[in-house]
């Protein structure tokens, strides 16, 4: 056998010796890839039965209309009154601006009441009730509005009658002032609901502002000039 054979090294061409390939350390192996943990899909439960008896039920009701929409047509359908739009001027006591407003006459409602977003728009000089009211709807269950809880004392005409009148803030939707029985009640004036005339012709004593004749003057509603400011009252002249 030649003299070094059995050896690891090798010779190259010029005759020189390769070393011999080193090992990969340990640090130098290739590190295996961080495993990526994938949550679980949720477990679906299943609804109980009971559950799902109520949802049927109420799917085939249909659509369901809101409590205020159903105390709005219980309110219509049980009551049986009048009404009727009418052009009214209002003064603030404390500012005396006037504003022209259309209100509504109604009898089927108690009392005198006003928009509350409207007179605190109008910055009217709302006062605080001692006691708050319960508003009441036609069968007697309460308002969805809830208790009423301030007032405003306004100088209100109607033509040529002028008075002084407490009104209730409450919510009104699309109205802005409501005339009640209550003042219906005191006035009694002879109203045409069909051609939509009155004439404060039976008022008290204490109504008669600008004499007699013009006080019992026909009031056409849709004639009343919203413009024209309240008439002054008189030295010896008193208001409602």
């Amino acid at each position: 056998m030649a003299r070094g054979e059995g050896t690891t090294s090798t010779k190259t061409e010029k005759g020189s010796i390769a070393p011999k390939a080193r090992s990969l350390e340990k640090e130098e192996a290739p590190k295996e890839s961080a495993k990526i943990e994938v949550p679980e899909a949720p477990k679906r439960t299943r609804v109980p039965d009971a559950i799902q008896r109520k949802l049927a039920a109420e799917k085939q009701k249909g659509p369901q209309p809101s409590r205020l929409a159903q105390e709005l047509r219980s309110y219509q359908a049980e009551r049986k009154r009048h009404s009727m739009d009418v052009y009214v001027q209002i003064t603030g006591l404390d500012s005396g601006k006037t504003r022209g407003v259309k209100a509504l006459l109604d009898s089927g409602c108690s009392t005198c009441c006003i928009d509350t977003d409207y007179a605190r728009a109008e910055k009217l000089d709302i006062q605080e009730l001692p006691q708050p009211i319960v508003a009441r709807n036609a069968d007697n269950t309460e308002n969805i509005s809830g208790r009423i809880t301030h007032y405003v004392d306004l100088r209100m005409r109607i033509g040529p009658h002028v008075e002084t009148r407490t009104f209730l803030l409450t919510c009104l939707g699309k109205a802005r002032i409501f005339i009640g029985l209550d003042w219906l009640t005191e006035h009694n004036p002879e109203v045409d609901w069909q051609e939509q005339t009155m004439r404060f012709s039976r008022c008290p004593e204490q109504c008669q502002m600008r004499g007699h004749e013009e006080h019992q003057a026909m009031i056409d509603m849709d004639a009343i000039d919203l413009d024209a400011g309240a008439p002054d009252l008189e030295e010896g002249e008193s208001s409602c």
